[in-house]
């Protein structure tokens, strides 16, 4: 049967065949590539910067623990005021990143997480401005105990020379 076909008919034919399987290759290739951009746009628009702005807010937190540990180390209070100027620039930071994820957030699985991690962070404030409270105290009282001590020195020389007799050479 085939045999009985001009060439020009199987030369159309064939060029028909190679035409149609060319037009479903470019149309299974655009759908496909289309799948591809999606994809992309969802990470270039969605992913990278939720992931970027995560790792912002992690560092921020890790940044605010570091220096409230360095607060409480600390033993002279005009370094601790300058330590609580770093604590609230990385306090600003975290709440800076905390509103630019809030805003990229859609679904409502990972807006609970960042939720639960707002409510650890107040209590985590909360407790830092504790610790600096307690740790101010703590030097001022320290401070007012080796006054009152040097004051006792003073006073207890002042009366052991009161109780020398003259000439005991002591």
């Amino acid at each position: 049967m085939l045999n009985n076909v001009s060439i020009s008919t199987k030369l159309a034919g064939g060029v028909v065949a190679l035409s149609t399987f060319g037009l479903v290759s470019g149309v299974v290739g655009l759908v496909m590539l289309n799948g591809i951009e999606d994809q992309v746009n969802q990470i270039t628009d969605y992913a990278a910067p939720m992931v970027e702005t995560t790792d912002d807010l992690i560092y921020a937190v890790a940044e605010s623990h570091k220096v409230a540990v360095e607060i409480l180390a600390d033993e002279d209070v005009a370094n601790i005021q300058l330590r609580l100027g770093e604590f609230q620039a990385a306090v600003d930071s975290f709440d800076m990143n905390y509103e630019a994820l809030d805003e990229l957030l859609v679904e409502a699985d990972v807006q609970t997480l960042l939720e639960n991690a707002a409510a650890t962070r107040r209590l985590y404030l909360e407790t830092v401005d504790s610790m600096v409270s307690l740790h101010s105290l703590e030097l001022a009282e320290e401070a007012e105990a080796r006054l009152l001590a040097d004051r006792f020195d003073v006073a207890g020389d002042s009366l052991l020379a009161r109780t020398r007799k003259p000439g005991d050479g002591q």
